[in-house]
Parts: structure tokens; C-alpha cells; sequence
């Protein structure tokens, strides 16, 4: 059988743009109608079909194109190295953890019903999930954290999924009492950044992690000193029924005596 051939439907005259089209989807996490310039979605819409059968058939990746916006989902899509400079401010500083943990906390904050949303309303939606986690927390007080807060805003900003309709974020970042700003919301954006479709795992990865979610079950069954059938004192484990509880020699700990009947099936 002959290997795949990229760009096999697509004439010469037509090579130069359409690998200019896979470039700009390589090389940018999300395209819409003003990132990274005006103009550039409707190069890449295109040749979405042949790029979406060539990525896929080639390296195994997802291309998710609509009207509003292109992103790539990888075979691996998570963040190494080699990413990094997605995750940066305007400045080109590199998120730390920080930012990156509160840019999923603003994110989870966003409601599918809500078309906008103020800096404040959003602040204090958030506060709250982040100071529930140990080392994170937020005050608006501190000027390190309203930094963070900035940056994240600034990144969504940038990509689409958040546009300035009122306000500031520079008079919310000198007076977060008095100061405050509005946002429209792009939900579609949002999910195109944040929720790509899952790899589909290959039928012997689906059968071991089913396998080691049973093998989980097992143990904690045998933990809670409860058998399948829901019976106090009896835990199954495999070619045996140890008794718990009660039975004193018979527990089933490793070296001492227990009842060693072969559970039925």
C-alpha cells in the first residue's frame, strides 16, 4: 500500500499558498479574524479540508476549523518546552505557574449563558477557587497577583476571546476598589483554546486503562473491607475471599492463616 501523500488533490500553481497555509497553522496556537493579522483565516479556511486530511492521515493531528477560527489539536496536545512562548505576556516574559493557574481559574470562571462579564464581577468569581489552593491564592492588594490577573486578561485579549467594551484595566490596576472594565466573551474561542478534542487512544490503550480501572475498584473494595456483592468483611482479590473483621486468624494478612476457598466464578 503506497504511504500518503500530502497535498495530492492540490495543484501546482496552488503549492506555494497552501504550505503557507500549513505554516501559519503550525506555527500559531489559534487563528481568527484579526490573529495574527486580518486576512490570515480566510488563507488557511481555504485549504482547511485537504490540511484537515493531510495532518491527520501524516501525524495523527486534529485540525478544528470553523468560520470564526482554526487550531491544531496534536496527537499529544499538551504544553513542553517547545510551547512555551504561547504562554507569555506582552512582553514576551513566559507565564510562571502563577499565571497559568489563574488563567484556568478566570477560564472556569466564564458561564456559557454570560455574553459579558466585568473585571469585577470576574474577580470575585475567582478569588475564591484560588485561595482554596495551597500556595496560590490572590489579594487584590498584592501588586505581583494584579500583575498575573493583567497578563492573563492581556493573553485572552489578544487571542479573541475577550474583547474591551467599557472601562480599563489600567484604572482597575491603580485602584481595584473604584477602577473596573467590561468584557464581552467569545465562548467559541475559548473552546477552541482550551478545549481541543481529546486523542482517541488506540484499542490496546482503551482495554489497559478499563483493565487498571477495574484493578482500582478491586483495591478499594478490599480497602473498605467490602466484598462485590457489598458484604461487610469479605474482599475479593484474584483466586481468593479473604475475611476481614471479625475473624481474627483469618484476615488474610500475608504470613498468618486465612481462608484460602476459591471465590466462585
Amino acid at each position: 500500500m503506497a504511504a500518503p501523500r500530502a497535498a495530492a488533490a492540490v495543484p501546482v500553481s496552488d503549492l506555494g499558498s497552501y504550505q503557507h497555509a500549513v505554516r501559519l497553522v503550525l506555527t500559531h496556537d489559534v487563528i481568527t479574524a484579526t490573529r495574527p493579522r486580518p486576512g490570515t483565516l480566510e488563507q488557511v479556511l481555504r485549504w482547511a479540508d485537504q490540511m484537515s486530511a493531510d495532518l491527520r492521515e501524516l501525524l495523527g493531528y486534529t485540525l478544528i476549523a470553523t468560520t470564526r477560527q482554526v487550531r491544531l489539536s496534536r496527537r499529544l496536545d499538551v504544553l513542553d518546552p517547545s510551547q512555551s512562548a504561547i504562554f507569555s505576556s506582552r512582553y514576551g516574559k513566559p507565564f510562571d505557574r502563577r499565571r497559568l493557574a489563574y488563567l484556568c481559574l478566570v477560564l472556569a470562571a466564564f458561564q456559557r449563558s454570560r455574553v459579558e462579564i466585568s473585571l469585577a464581577d470576574l474577580v470575585r468569581a475567582f478569588t475564591p477557587a484560588a485561595n482554596a489552593i495551597d500556595g496560590l491564592g490572590f489579594d487584590p492588594t498584592v501588586s505581583a497577583h494584579k500583575a498575573a490577573v493583567v497578563d492573563v486578561l492581556d493573553w485572552l485579549a489578544d487571542r479573541g476571546a475577550l474583547r474591551l467594551s467599557d472601562g480599563s484595566l489600567e484604572s482597575w490596576t491603580a485602584d481595584a476598589e473604584r477602577g473596573d472594565a467590561l468584557y464581552d466573551i467569545d465562548h467559541d474561542i475559548c473552546a477552541a483554546l482550551f478545549r481541543p478534542r481529546p486523542p482517541r487512544a488506540a484499542p490496546d490503550q482503551r482495554g489497559r486503562a478499563a483493565g487498571q480501572h477495574v484493578r482500582q475498584r478491586q483495591a478499594q473494595r478490599a480497602a473498605r473491607g467490602r466484598g462485590p456483592a457489598g458484604r461487610p468483611g469479605a474482599a475479593r482479590v484474584p483466586g481468593r475471599l479473604l475475611r476481614t473483621g471479625r475473624t481474627g486468624d483469618r484476615r488474610g494478612a500475608s504470613g498468618s492463616p486465612a481462608s484460602r476457598r476459591t471465590w466462585p466464578g
